[in-house]
């Protein structure tokens, strides 16, 4: 009982579900953004949380807010390698409902994120013939196509992915835990039964507590360690983006400068 209480308190202290107001902050691509929430109902200063994280290739940096307020206070501060090169202030944001700001210095002209779309043509029944069904269905599919995959790459590249790994593997670890101890009960089941003092019987049982409580901790420091492995490995990933974006950001000012832009 004590792996399944380890792996059940493991899991409610994974926040990878998210809820609440969702807020979308467009800035300069793979720049460093904070915003501190606070409540928008009164005039005095009461925090909510404070959000951190790296925006986009598009300059979104996405969150989520979990409060029951009506109006929150947005404080966006912008920052390239700590250095803060832009900063504004939301006043009495409405909740409920997706949130969208830009925030960026002045003159920067911000990247639009794409969107997917998919278009479906409607043609008249007498004119549509076996063969340009044939290229619409192959059309259809391969638009489905791409949208499916840039979904699931988009997923597998995710922290909800790599916290939803990690959940998947604390439930295994307290699944083999269990079965381990259940067998290991039944088979001292058929051993020749003998008058046990009672201090025996309890020393037999906090040995046994023991030794698969042992296990099971070691098994999930492990899984906390690959873990920490996979969101090491993402920021390293966001890090070489965040250099190509700004090399490419000096080449165009070097062409500008040189007259080839």
């Amino acid at each position: 009982m004590w792996v399944v209480f380890f792996a059940v308190l493991l899991v409610l202290s994974t926040s990878f579900v998210y809820a609440g107001t969702k807020v979308t902050i467009k800035t300069l691509q793979y720049h460093q953004v904070e915003v501190i929430v606070a409540d928008g109902t009164i005039q005095d200063y009461s925090k909510i949380g404070n959000f951190k994280g790296d925006a986009d290739q598009y300059g979104d940096f996405t969150f989520n807010v979990d409060t029951n307020k009506a109006l929150i206070n947005l404080y966006v501060h912008v920052k390239r390698y700590d250095e803060e090169i832009s900063n504004e202030k939301f006043i009495g944001e409405k909740t409920g409902s997706p949130i969208y700001r830009e925030v960026a210095p002045e003159g920067y002209e911000l990247l639009e994120t794409p969107k997917i779309t998919q278009n479906v043509t409607i043609t008249n029944a007498t004119l549509l013939d076996a063969n340009e069904t044939a290229n619409t269905t192959n059309l259809e599919e391969l638009t489905d196509s791409k949208v499916t995959g840039s979904t699931v790459s988009s997923f597998f590249t995710s922290q909800t992915f790599y916290y939803g790994t990690g959940v998947i593997i604390i439930l295994i670890i307290a699944f083999f835990a269990i079965r381990f101890y259940r067998k290991r009960r039944s088979n001292n089941g058929g051993q020749e039964i003998r008058v046990k003092k009672l201090s025996e019987v309890q020393q037999e049982k906090t040995d046994d507590y023991k030794g698969v409580i042992d296990d099971a901790e070691r098994k999930i420091k492990e899984a906390q360690d690959e873990l920490r492995r996979l969101r090491n490995e993402d920021q390293k990933i966001k890090a070489m983006r965040r250099k190509i974006a700004e090399d490419e950001n000096e080449l165009i000012k070097l062409r500008r400068g040189a007259g080839f832009g």
